[in-house]
C-alpha cells in the first residue's frame, strides 16, 4: 500500500491591476481564492511610528479697542479789564499801536505801569461760555430809587381849627414817592461767542456803573423834615454796545476808552482778550 504523501505549496502571487494591490492564496487543493483588497493608506505596523505632535501655542487674546473720547462743544473764555492812565500817555501807546490787532505787548507794559503807580486797574471781569449761546455775568448792587412823586400840597379845606397858624405852610403834605426803579452798580459782561475755524467772534456788551450820590431838591416851606429834600441817584456809566469783534485765541485788543468822571486828565482803556479752551 502507497502511502502518498500530500503536501501543500502554498504560493503568494502579486498583481497589480488598475493601480491596486492584491494578495493571492492558491489552493493547492485546486479551489481558487479570492483576491483581498490591500488599503493603500494603511500604516505599515513594521514602519517607524509617528513623532509625537507639537503642542498647540497659545493665541493671545486681541486688545480692547480704547474708547472714544466724548465729543464736548468748544467754548471761549473772555477777559475784559479796565485800566486808568494819563490821558497824554494813553493817546501815545494809542498812536503807536494803531493798526495792530494783537496787544499783548501793550498789556505787558500796562503791567509795568501798573507795578510803578503810572497806571491802576479799576475793574476787570471774566467769563467762559459755549459756541452759540449768551453768557451774562454781573458783580453787582441793585440800587432802587423813587422815579415819580405825588408834589407837595396844601388842603383845600381845612376845618374848623382852634387857634389857627398864621403861616398856612404847616398843613403843607409830604412829597410821596409813586414809581421806583432799579440800577445795577458795578460791572456787567454780556458775550454772545461764535467759534469759525478757529477764529474767534464775540458779540459783546460789557458797562461799568458807578453811584456817584444824590441830586437833591430842597423844600424850604415844607414842614416835614423827611419832606425837605428829595432825592434823585446820579449815575455814571462806561459802556460798550453791541461791539461786533473777530480775534484769534490768545490775542489782547485795546476795546475801547473812557473819560472818568471825576479827572478829565486820565484816560480809561478797556482791554479785551479772548482764548479758546481746551
Amino acid at each position: 500500500m502507497k502511502i502518498k504523501l500530500r503536501f501543500t505549496l502554498c504560493l503568494l502571487s502579486l498583481s497589480f491591476a488598475a493601480g491596486n494591490i492584491y494578495a493571492q492564496d492558491v489552493d493547492p487543493f485546486g479551489g481558487d481564492a479570492t483576491p483581498l483588497p490591500v488599503d493603500p493608506n494603511a500604516k505599515d505596523p513594521f514602519a517607524a511610528a509617528d513623532p509625537a505632535p507639537k503642542p498647540l501655542k497659545p493665541v493671545p487674546a486681541k486688545k480692547a479697542a480704547p474708547a472714544e473720547k466724548p465729543q464736548i462743544e468748544q467754548m471761549v473764555s473772555v477777559f475784559i479789564e479796565y485800566i486808568e492812565i494819563d490821558h497824554l500817555k494813553a493817546n501815545h501807546l494809542i498812536r503807536e499801536n494803531a493798526g495792530k490787532r494783537d496787544l499783548t505787548g501793550l498789556r505787558n507794559l500796562l503791567d509795568e505801569m501798573i507795578e510803578t503807580g503810572d497806571a491802576e486797574l479799576l475793574e476787570s471781569a471774566y467769563v467762559v461760555g459755549r459756541s452759540g449761546q449768551r453768557t451774562k455775568i454781573e458783580s453787582i448792587e441793585e440800587k432802587i430809587y423813587a422815579t415819580e412823586y405825588d408834589p407837595p400840597e396844601l388842603p383845600q379845606n381845612i376845618g374848623q381849627v382852634a387857634n389857627l397858624p398864621k403861616d398856612p405852610s404847616v398843613f403843607k403834605t409830604a412829597a410821596n414817592p409813586t414809581a421806583f426803579e432799579m440800577r445795577p452798580v458795578g460791572v456787567t459782561l454780556e458775550v454772545d461767542p461764535q467759534l469759525n475755524n478757529g477764529v474767534i467772534g464775540l458779540h459783546l456788551a460789557p458797562e461799568l456803573i458807578e453811584y456817584l450820590g444824590d441830586y437833591k431838591f430842597v423844600d424850604d416851606d415844607s414842614p416835614h423834615d423827611e419832606s425837605k429834600t428829595i432825592k434823585m441817584p446820579k449815575f455814571y456809566a462806561l459802556k460798550v454796545n453791541s461791539a461786533a469783534i473777530s480775534m484769534l485765541g490768545g490775542e489782547t485788543i485795546l476795546l475801547a476808552t473812557h473819560t472818568p468822571h471825576a479827572d478829565e486828565t486820565k484816560r480809561i482803556l478797556v482791554l479785551l482778550r479772548a482764548d479758546i479752551v481746551k
